[in-house]
């Protein structure tokens, strides 16, 4: 046991130098996405029949290289989802993401993008669905717009659908 003890620690001790050697000093890349910094909600927006509403919170980990995106949307029938996306982005603003919610491992959506000068462009994909978006901010508006196809559950057969959301900073009163 005091064998293992000591691999565990040494090991530890390796990750830890090299994960400090390899740290970026400052954040890098994407100067649009420091926009999305905040707690925001959507306006109103209907899918499928249902009426939702998007509350949302960005922020930045590790040495400002990773955004955070925890997401609750709440349906006008009472259901709440839940999920949290994890952003990095590299010098020349290239974006990957990751999103886990409340539907588990198989429908974590991965994201990938390019920044802009004005906007976010960012493509995902699910094993139900596959998306291209633009993200704009203007203050503190967010405007989404997605083109999305997605698999029909019952059927199988492919739908494209349009959507657009509206997202309002949250007054800090």
């Amino acid at each position: 046991m005091k064998k293992y003890s000591k691999l565990l620690v040494l090991l530890m001790v390796i990750i830890f130098a090299f994960g400090n050697v390899y740290a970026q000093d400052e954040n890098v890349g994407c100067e649009g996405l420091k926009d999305l910094i905040g707690e925001w909600i959507s306006d109103p927006y209907e899918m499928g029949g249902i009426s939702y509403i998007d509350e949302v919170k960005c922020y930045m980990v590790h040495n400002d290289q990773y955004m955070v995106y925890d997401i609750t949307v709440r349906e006008d029938k009472g259901k709440a989802y839940t999920g949290t996306a994890y952003f990095s982005f590299d010098s020349d603003g290239n974006i990957q993401g990751w999103i886990f919610d409340v539907r588990g491992a198989d429908r974590m959506t991965t994201y990938t993008g390019k920044c802009e000068a004005d906007k976010i462009l960012i493509n995902s994909k699910n094993t139900q669905s596959t998306a291209e978006g633009e993200i704009r901010i203007e203050g503190d508006v967010i405007y989404e717009t997605w083109n999305i196809d997605v698999k029909a559950k019952r059927t199988g057969d492919n739908v494209s659908l349009t959507m657009e959301k509206v997202y309002r900073r949250k007054s800090t009163d």
